[in-house]
């Protein structure tokens, strides 16, 4: 029987190839580990696809849905063009399942391979419609990050999926620090500021 996920690492960071959310908050992320020198524990999760709600019907909620998807895809664009990425269609919907076991082969190799492996899976999956449900892909990335051979491991990913689930995890990215849950990249101060002791004001 799983257990909820328990990171032996000061900082469990947990992300979706599919996700826009999860490939804004890489780099940033990146920069705050190599500032505090710390070893973060990557996780994949299969997280639910982004939703674009129509206008539809001219009620209140549907109205309000329709906005806020609006809203969402304007500000993921927005912050994506100061950031000098490419992010296309953020409504694609695809299994990510076999790009997250790619994540753990990378993971379980080493930091600089995960590192290049995520930086090019995001990169060609966001601006050249990169296939993740293909094996044979997956398997160009890791070899191009330096991992020899990939064996997908639908198991492992499966029992994590389950661990994280159990921790409370539904959605990336998703910082565990602490015994505290923080969802969306946003949340990188008050992550840095329990990270280096919570001295002085917290950043809220």
């Amino acid at each position: 029987m799983a257990e909820p996920y328990l990171s032996s690492r000061p900082l469990a960071v947990v992300l979706d190839i599919k996700d826009p959310h999860s490939y804004l908050a890489k780099d940033p992320t990146y920069a705050l580990a190599d500032e505090l020198g710390l070893d973060i524990d990557w996780l994949p999760l299969i997280s639910r696809p982004l939703r674009r709600h129509a206008r539809g019907d001219n009620d209140r909620g549907s109205r309000h849905r329709h906005f806020r998807s609006d809203y969402i895809e304007s500000s993921i664009q927005r912050y994506a063009g100061v950031r000098g990425l490419t992010i296309r269609n953020i409504y694609r919907a695809p299994d990510s399942s076999l790009a997250g076991m790619g994540m753990l082969a990378a993971r379980a190799y080493s930091e600089g391979a995960l590192r290049n492996y995520l930086d090019r899976a995001f990169r060609e999956y966001w601006e050249n419609d990169l296939d993740i449900e293909d094996a044979d892909v997956v398997s160009r990335l890791l070899s191009a990050a330096g991992v020899e051979a990939f064996e997908p491991d639908a198991a492992g990913l499966n029992s994590l999926q389950e661990s994280l689930s159990l921790a409370g995890v539904f959605e990336t990215p998703a910082y565990l620090v602490d015994g505290e849950i923080f969802l969306g990249r946003a949340h990188l101060p008050m992550v840095r500021w329990i990270l280096t002791g919570r001295a002085g004001a917290p950043p809220i």
